[in-house]
């Protein structure tokens, strides 16, 4: 996952909407939804509801070296990767 889409991802957490996520993250709205397309794509979800339970569910650590993790420092289980 990218770092832009892992940002829409987390946003998508507040629940109060993806074109408030969109403002917070200072990007358009059909940029947020590209991004949580491909979110979906790679997560094996369908929805936004599905995506706030696997992510509920998965708790990233922080890793110490970026060899282990993407480039936002966080090492995601395999299927958030």
């Amino acid at each position: 996952m990218t770092p832009a889409e892992a940002a829409v991802a987390v946003e998508v957490l507040e629940a109060d909407g993806l074109q408030a996520a969109a403002g917070r993250l200072g990007i358009s709205l059909a940029t947020a939804r590209t991004h949580l397309a491909h979110v979906f794509d790679k997560t094996g979800t369908r929805r936004q509801a599905q995506l706030v339970r696997l992510l509920l569910q998965s708790q990233p650590t922080v890793c110490a070296s970026s060899e282990k993790s993407d480039s936002s420092g966080l090492d995601w289980p395999s299927r958030l990767s």
